[in-house]
């Protein structure tokens, strides 16, 4: 009999504690109806979390019993190591997300400058091309004059081609063709043709002037 009152004065000193501890931290109402209700949704909360434990609500129906406070001590650490591990994640999802946001805008930034360097260089082919477009004129006008001169000199050549060829004529022509010719043709020949007059003599010229 005294065992158990001594066992009954601890769990009631256990309780007292407990639920001093959870009236000064949660504000909790000293109300034993209240807690069995707070123990009941909670522990209900848990078993959809997945987290169960030995034993039963039927355990901590009663007020005095003090395992039904060793299991919401095991509620709480579980539900602060749950709590600290879902933080943890959330912490590096927020570092990996800082972290991808800093590289994504490394990656703007280096786009960015990739831009500026593009535009850059389309300037630059844009000012290529109008020097091209520039030589391009300049040569196709020096073609044209290369042209016209290389036709000029291909006349030049054909009326030399020409003028010697009517020399070589009225050469062999007079060779058979004397000054003292009375023949108007042949006399002609010897007076009007420029190319003999440089071997006519003013002798031969007066013989022909008869």
């Amino acid at each position: 009999m005294e065992g158990n009152v001594v066992t009954a004065s601890l769990a009631a000193k256990l309780d007292e504690i407990m639920c001093g501890i959870l009236c000064g931290v949660l504000g909790m109402s000293v109300s034993p109806e209240w807690r069995l209700n707070y123990f009941t949704l909670l522990s209900s909360a848990f078993r959809k979390m997945g987290y169960d434990a030995p034993i039963g609500l039927a355990d901590i129906s009663d007020d005095r019993e003090p395992r039904k406070w060793l299991r919401m001590l095991s509620y709480y650490i579980e539900f602060i190591r749950t709590t600290t591990k879902i933080g943890d994640i959330a912490s590096r999802v927020i570092d990996d997300t800082v972290q991808s946001a800093d590289v994504a805008q490394a990656y703007a930034n280096r786009i960015s400058a990739l831009r500026v360097v593009v535009e850059g260089q389309r300037t630059k082919t844009t000012e290529y091309r109008e020097k091209i477009n520039i030589l391009t004129s300049e040569y196709s006008k020096a073609s044209d004059n290369q042209k016209q001169v290389e036709s000029h000199l291909a006349s030049v050549k054909l009326k030399l081609e020409s003028l010697n060829a009517s020399a070589a004529k009225d050469s062999e022509d007079v060779r058979f063709c004397p000054l003292t010719t009375q023949d108007p043709q042949c006399r002609s020949r010897h007076l009007l043709t420029p190319e003999k007059q440089l071997f006519v003599s003013p002798v031969n010229l007066y013989l022909c002037a008869l």
